[in-house]
């Protein structure tokens, strides 16, 4: 699937950069955790990802949304590589929507 897939194949790449990262330590695939555990939250960040490079503050609010977690004990420098990988990922699936000058 590409760019008019509507963001799948990035959702699922997404999906698992934050299986990997595991900023919840749910260890998804193991011991009965749902291998898409992070789905939902991949979701959001590749539709954030759409509009503009994601930021560490762009992760945060995520989690606490779903988690009520704002990943406080995460390094900035931790969560700052993780958005930027998941921009570029996101990328790949489709173009970002650059904010309208006035």
């Amino acid at each position: 699937m590409g760019p008019t897939s509507g963001g799948h194949d990035a959702v699922e790449r997404v999906a698992r950069l934050l299986a990997r990262a595991d900023l919840s330590g749910l260890r998804p695939g193991v011991g009965g955790m749902p291998t898409d555990e992070y789905r939902p939250e991949a979701e959001d960040l590749v539709q954030r990802a759409r509009r503009a490079p994601l930021t560490a503050d762009d992760v945060r609010q995520v989690w606490a949304h779903w988690f009520d977690d704002a990943l406080e004990g995460h390094p900035e420098s931790e969560l700052a590589q993780l958005a930027a990988r998941i921009t570029v990922t996101a990328a790949l699936d489709g173009p970002m929507k650059r904010p309208q000058q006035p």
